[in-house]
């Protein structure tokens, strides 16, 4: 694909339906509703482009079918309607995720993945939906995740690789909205990652008069609900980590 095939050029809906060989990209590409790779043979090289998609991105099987990512690959979401993520059959490392998304949000129906060393998660427009599935970030990097909005945020569950410093998780829930945490590791001798999502509260907890380091902790908890952050080995085994940390909630 060559050409001029953004803003006003922008392809209607793309599927790829190949029995070998590949479809190259050779330019940025716009595609304005649903990007597809039918089956496992059909294969779109990204060749580390900007791929913008405005409906529904509907992959095969892993990075297989949606290919070559590379350090400099995007995939901006920008759909005004709601949208949906389907990695396909295995695992797709994608490099830059933007969100830029105007409508009811993108919907996971796997989990997505975030590469190792550059991947990196803006949240500028809309919400990530993840259900049961999950935002995997493998990139250790601290800032590799902005900090998200009110308006764009991840609705579930968000996975951080970890190893010390500031980590932002710009998580939410369906109601109560955007409820960011940061984890500030200061020591860390087995935590691989993290896991945060929040919920609300099934009754607010009431005030239970604590004394701890001379304060009495007797004011009612704010109503919005609470965060949920574990720690997890290499094999996403929970565990009790060894470490120091700062955390900061913001309701």
């Amino acid at each position: 694909i060559t050409g001029v095939v953004t803003g006003a050029n922008a392809i209607g809906n793309l599927t790829i339906t190949k029995t070998g060989g590949s479809v190259v990209l050779n330019n940025n590409v716009d595609i304005r509703r649903n990007f597809t790779t039918s089956n496992a043979t059909s294969v779109l090289n990204t060749t580390g482009k900007y791929v913008r998609v405005g409906g529904n991105f509907v992959n095969a099987t892993g990075n297989t079918t949606f290919a070559n990512t590379g350090t400099t690959g995007t995939l901006e979401f920008y759909g005004t309607a709601a949208q949906t993520y389907n990695q396909g059959s295995s695992q797709l490392d994608l490099n830059f995720v933007t969100m830029n998304h105007t409508g009811a949000g993108v919907t996971l129906q796997t989990n997505m993945f975030i590469k190792t060393v550059t991947g990196s998660l803006t949240l500028t427009l809309g919400k990530i939906i993840t259900g049961a599935n999950e935002v995997r970030v493998l990139n250790t990097a601290p800032t590799c995740v902005s900090t998200g909005n009110t308006t764009s945020y991840v609705e579930g569950f968000l996975r951080r690789w970890v190893t010390t410093g500031s980590y932002d998780f710009p998580v939410g829930e369906a109601v109560k909205g955007y409820e960011r945490a940061n984890v500030t590791l200061l020591t860390n001798s087995n935590v691989v990652n993290l896991r945060a999502n929040f919920v609300q509260y099934g009754a607010v907890p009431v005030p239970l008069g604590v004394l701890d380091c001379a304060a009495n902790f007797n004011m009612n908890a704010l109503d919005d609900g609470k965060w949920i952050i574990n720690a997890y080995d290499a094999a996403l085994t929970q565990i009790t980590g060894t470490c120091t940390y700062d955390m900061t909630l913001y309701n």
